[in-house]
């Protein structure tokens, strides 16, 4: 045979390969395609959205023994945990799997086809949990795909995270944050106006600088700046600090402008270091800032997991000279307060201790609320679920504490540990569990200095523990009122509807149709 036969004949055989293993592709893309296709064409029947929470179902699909895949998304500001898919007396759990933008979920035993069944319409129940750890049903009617053949396609819980590309450019105004990159860049410029543009993954952080984690934005100097959350979270942010600095979180020390609309979810921050100056003991941990300074605004933000410092924890601000508006935590709160033997509430910066959202209060608390576990572990410091001290200058408008309070600490309060002489409270209520051997507990002021405002204050009354642990006004009830069971609360009596200043339920409140103990509009 010649070389050029021989060649063409080579060439053909090539050519016929190629044509068979395209006809193999082009079959598979098909079957694929068909496959997604019934997935896409099911989302035509489903009611786009559950409750009120920015979820849309965007698939469902079931196989005749009643596994199948339902796609959920998340389009709305605040973030869901999944705990339940039922219908009737079928269960699926899934163990609080966090519903961040796209999900798809595996399902067993549920909306069960029958054969030759093309579709079948089934209710379903998702139970969710909140940021804020209230518990929500969605009831939905969904039309789901039968398909004979179905075979799971991915795991019961299995959300891919976006791949966010950094967006920093320092000459913006604001300047946009996209990616966690972008996140450690803001100490670049700490008087820039920031906006946070997605939902951010912060576990990265926990092996970065040798294991110390995010380094404090913004310390000496201060951060001075606007920093607009935008209704986004920055989960697993990751702190341990050893260094020689007094305020430790996201922010170490915010001087003016104003952080707000962010949450910090399932957060870690801690920090060994204490400063002594003067006979002044400083040393504060917050997640979100370490101290917020005199003109700082902190507003509309959500905390959750862990925070512990040696002197001062709080579950948002360390110390607040500033504002703290309508926010909230659930973080557990934890505080050593090694110098605590000098401690004075009377004297704000020479305080420690543990609070639900302020570890030492002299600025403004107002709107908020705290539901969780506070803790301390040296005699002499305070706890409290709002504040561990309110300061001279601090007040607390319109807040609640519903958690915990522990320890060995001498000032165990549910809403404030230690109240200064000049410390006021108004139109607040705690129905916080007190444990501990400490000599001053009270559900709702652990020790209320002379000459202190607390105005028109509510506890539940349990374990034998007075309104007011200890001090002025010790062991009775002076604008703090005891009711007990929770209807007690709504009688027109008590000082709620006719005190000064009454409690406001048109703007403020809520009252839950008298079923429960109220709670705030703005969260």
């Amino acid at each position: 045979m010649n070389t050029k036969a021989q060649g063409t004949i080579e060439y053909l055989v090539i050519v016929g390969i190629i044509i068979v293993i395209s006809l193999i592709i082009v079959g598979l893309m098909i079957d694929i395609s068909n496959q997604r296709t019934q997935v896409n064409d099911t989302s035509k029947n489903i009611s786009n959205k559950l409750g009120t929470e920015g979820i849309s179902v965007i698939e469902a699909i079931s196989g005749f023994d009643g596994n199948g895949i339902i796609g959920l998304e998340n389009i709305g500001g605040d973030q869901l945990r999944l705990t339940k898919i039922s219908i009737d007396d079928v269960n699926n759990d899934y163990d609080n799997s966090l519903i961040l933008g796209r999900v798809t979920i595996e399902t067993e035993g549920l909306c069960v086809c029958e054969e030759e069944e093309k579709n079948k319409t089934c209710n379903f129940r998702f139970h969710f949990v909140t940021n804020d750890g209230l518990q929500k049903i969605f009831n939905q009617t969904i039309t789901v795909t039968c398909n004979e053949n179905f075979q799971p396609i991915q795991p019961p819980i299995s959300p891919t995270p976006p791949i966010l590309l950094d967006c920093f450019v320092i000459t913006d105004n604001p300047i946009q944050i996209c990616s966690l990159s972008d996140l450690n860049r803001v100490r670049e410029k700490l008087d820039g106006n920031y906006i946070l543009m997605n939902n951010i993954n912060a576990s990265d952080t926990r092996t970065w600088n040798s294991g110390a984690g995010f380094q404090p934005i913004g310390y000496s100097p201060r951060f001075s700046g606007n920093f607009n959350g935008n209704n986004k979270t920055i989960s697993d942010l990751f702190i341990y600090s050893t260094e020689s600095k007094y305020a430790v979180g996201l922010f170490g020390i915010t001087r003016t402008g104003t952080i707000s609309n962010l949450t910090l979810l399932d957060a870690n921050v801690s920090s060994t270091y204490a400063y002594a100056s003067g006979g002044v003991y400083y040393g504060y941990t917050g997640i979100l800032t370490g101290w917020a300074e005199g003109t700082s605004t902190i507003v509309n933000i959500r905390t959750s997991g862990r925070v512990r410092g040696t002197i001062s924890s709080g579950g948002i601000v360390g110390f607040n000279g500033g504002k703290v508006l309508n926010s909230s935590s659930t973080a557990t709160i934890g505080s050593d307060s090694v110098y605590s033997d000098s401690l004075n509430c009377a004297f704000s910066s020479n305080s420690g201790g543990s609070g639900g959202i302020v570890a030492v209060n002299s600025g403004d608390i107002n709107d908020s609320y705290y539901f969780g576990d506070v803790n301390v572990y040296r005699n002499y410091a305070y706890a409290g679920g709002i504040t561990a001290c309110n300061g001279l200058t601090g007040r607390i408008f319109n807040s609640y504490s519903r958690g915990t309070v522990s320890g060995t600490s001498s000032y165990l309060g549910g809403l404030v540990g230690g109240n200064s002489s000049s410390g006021k409270i108004y139109n607040s209520f705690s129905t916080a569990t007190i444990t501990g051997t400490g000599s001053y507990r009270g559900i709702l002021i652990g020790y209320n200095n002379d000459g202190s405002t607390h105005v028109n204050g509510y506890y539940f009354a349990s374990g034998g523990l007075d309104g007011i642990g200890g001090g002025w006004n010790n062991g009775w009830d002076y604008n703090c009122t005891a009711t007990t069971p929770v209807d007690n609360f709504y009688s027109s009596g008590l000082g709620v509807y006719n005190g000064t200043p009454a409690w406001d339920f048109v703007n403020v409140w809520n009252t839950l149709n008298g079923t429960d103990y109220p709670t705030l509009k703005t969260n």
